[in-house]
């Protein structure tokens, strides 16, 4: 898995605003690349 994959997943997955609205968190993209670095 590349740093660009990751980039990849991330933005991807910051587009899913029904799973991030509801979050009592604010998921920022630097969190979400954190996040996939990590299980990947």
């Amino acid at each position: 898995m590349t740093d660009a994959n990751v980039d990849q997943l991330a933005a991807a997955g910051m587009t899913v605003q029904r799973l991030l609205v509801n979050n009592m968190r604010e998921v920022t993209l630097e969190d979400a690349k954190a996040i996939y670095a990590q299980v990947l």
